[in-house]
């Protein structure tokens, strides 16, 4: 699909710098042919008087003819290196114009292919499950029970993916979003009122060290990108770890920086951590999670005109730091 759309914006630019250089050409040939005739006559004007005036006026007319026959064939060169420069050129420009287009082509199938295969997974399960106790003439309520437990899990695994999708949506939506003013503070403490209780059956620690800091975003999305960061936080700091989630001005810049104590971020990972469905090869089973939380993070990041980075702290563990404009 590319490579035609590659071939015909090549044709599209070379047919305009082709008509360009001929429109061109024809205006200098029209030009230098009329000075040439006005030399002529001139010559014709000051030879009427002059004995050898039709000898003159013959070599003028000759003179004229090869000039302007040297004229056509400079610009007819000149159009041919135009027509292979700007084949070069053009096709240079077009990869240059199509690649952002392709590039979110790209990332587009394979958030789709990911998807699929999510929500492939548990559904599969739950058909295979199903269809194995329908089997069974008497199945006993032990395994039923089983089965619809697996079965809920497995739904609340969709349920969950169906919200992260539904989020990134909104995030893509062309609908502009309402922006506020709003402090980081009370919302960075609503936000950790939501997951305490997450962050309690594993016995973690949660620490909140925020100033005052206005931001112009939207209130909602930067809400769930502190969830989303401690969240994720909370995953790989084990059980009884800590999550310290800090917010500070720097100069015209508010910085929310959640950082844990679990094994933090390896070489091979660190580069990919924000691409979506991304999860490290090395989880842990206990791990769960779809790898959309930190593409989703970076998104309305980026949709409030601010940053974000992921480094491994020098005290040990990962350091994610979101930067925005102050107000």
């Amino acid at each position: 699909m590319f490579k035609s759309a590659l071939i015909k914006l090549t044709l599209w630019y070379v047919a305009i710098a082709v008509v360009l250089s001929v429109l061109l050409s024809v205006f200098l040939y029209h030009i230098a042919t009329v000075e040439l005739k006005e030399g002529l006559n001139q010559f014709r004007a000051l030879s009427v008087n002059d004995n050898d005036g039709d000898e003159d006026i013959n070599l003028t007319n000759h003179e004229y003819d090869e000039r302007a026959s040297q004229l056509f064939i400079q610009i007819v060169y000149f159009n041919l290196v135009v027509i292979l420069l700007s084949t070069t050129g053009s096709l240079f420009l077009a990869r240059r114009t199509l690649k952002p287009i392709q590039e979110v082509h790209e990332a587009q199938v394979r958030f789709t292919a990911h998807a699929s295969h999510e929500l492939k997974t548990p559904l599969s399960a739950i058909r295979a499950d199903t269809e194995s106790v329908l089997m069974m003439k008497q199945p006993d309520e032990v395994l039923l029970k089983r089965t619809l437990k697996a079965n809920l899990r497995d739904v609340r695994r969709m349920d969950e993916l169906a919200n992260h999708l539904l989020n990134a949506a909104r995030l893509r939506s062309v609908k502009p979003v309402d922006l506020v003013k709003l402090d980081l503070k009370p919302l960075a403490r609503q936000a950790i009122a939501e997951i305490r209780r997450t962050a309690g059956f594993k016995g973690a620690r949660i620490k909140l060290t925020a100033a005052s800091v206005e931001v112009t975003a939207d209130p909602i999305a930067i809400k769930q990108v502190m969830l989303s960061l401690i969240e994720n936080a909370l995953k790989y700091s084990g059980n009884h770890g800590s999550v310290e989630l800090n917010i500070y001005r720097q100069g015209k810049t508010a910085l929310m920086v959640v950082s844990d104590s679990g094994p933090g971020f390896s070489k091979q990972d660190l580069p990919h951590i924000f691409e979506p469905f991304y999860r490290s090869s090395s989880n842990e089973a206990d791990v769960d999670g779809f790898g959309l939380g930190l593409s989703l993070a970076q998104e309305v990041v980026k949709n409030s005109g601010g940053s974000i980075e992921a480094k491994n702290a020098k005290s040990g563990g990962a350091e994610i730091t979101v930067k925005l404009p102050v107000t």
